[in-house]
C-alpha cells in the first residue's frame, strides 16, 4: 500500500510540474533577458540598426542594455486566464535611463553651442555621445508594471510581442 501511495504521489508531482501555465512562459521570457539569450541580443542588434549610431556608440549602447537585462528584476503580480488568452501582470525594476535622456535633452536645449560642429550645424554624434555617457552613470532604478498578453497555441502558451511602451520600460527609457 505504501509503495502504491509513493507511485501515485510521484505521478501527481510529475503531472503537476509539467503543466504549462502563462506565468511560466512569462518567467521564461524575462529569464531570457537576464541570461542574455541569443534571441534577445539579436532583437537588440536589430533595434540598434534603426538608430543612427556609429560603432563606438553601438558598443556602449549594447553594454548599457546588457547591464540592464542582466540586472532586470521582476515579480509576477497577477495572472488572469480566459480560455485561450491570458494576461500576466508583472512588476519590473530596471535602471532608470530616462533620467539621463531628460537631462541630455535639457542640456541640449540650454547649451546648443556645445553640440555645434565646424559647419555650424548640430553634431548629432556629439549629442548621442553625451547622452550615452550620462546613461553610463545611472544607478537609480525604477519600477514599472507591465501587462503581458499570452495566447494559447495548440497546447502551449506563447507570450505576444511587446508594444513599444513596454519595450521602453524594459530598456529603462520610458519617459513618465
Amino acid at each position: 500500500m505504501k509503495k502504491l501511495f509513493e507511485v501515485f504521489l510521484f505521478i501527481l508531482i510529475l503531472v503537476g510540474c509539467t503543466k504549462e501555465m502563462p506565468n511560466t512562459k512569462v518567467e521564461e521570457f524575462f529569464s531570457k533577458y537576464q541570461q542574455l539569450d541569443e534571441e534577445v541580443l539579436k532583437e537588440l542588434e536589430f533595434s540598434m540598426e534603426l538608430n543612427p549610431l556609429n560603432e563606438q556608440q553601438k558598443n556602449l549602447y549594447r553594454d548599457l542594455m546588457r547591464r540592464q537585462y542582466k540586472d532586470l528584476e521582476y515579480t509576477i503580480k497577477k495572472e488572469v486566464i480566459n480560455q485561450e488568452d491570458a494576461t500576466v501582470t508583472v512588476e519590473i525594476e530596471v535602471y532608470d535611463y530616462s533620467i539621463a535622456v531628460k537631462e541630455a535633452d535639457e542640456f541640449f536645449q540650454k547649451n546648443q553651442n556645445y553640440f555645434i560642429n565646424e559647419e555650424n550645424k548640430v553634431d548629432e554624434n556629439k549629442y548621442i555621445d553625451y547622452k550615452l555617457e550620462l546613461m553610463k552613470d545611472i544607478k537609480d532604478r525604477i519600477k514599472y508594471t507591465i501587462d503581458l498578453k499570452v495566447k494559447r497555441s495548440d497546447k502551449s502558451w506563447i507570450v505576444e510581442n511587446l508594444n513599444q511602451m513596454d519595450r521602453e520600460k524594459i530598456h529603462g527609457l520610458f519617459t513618465y
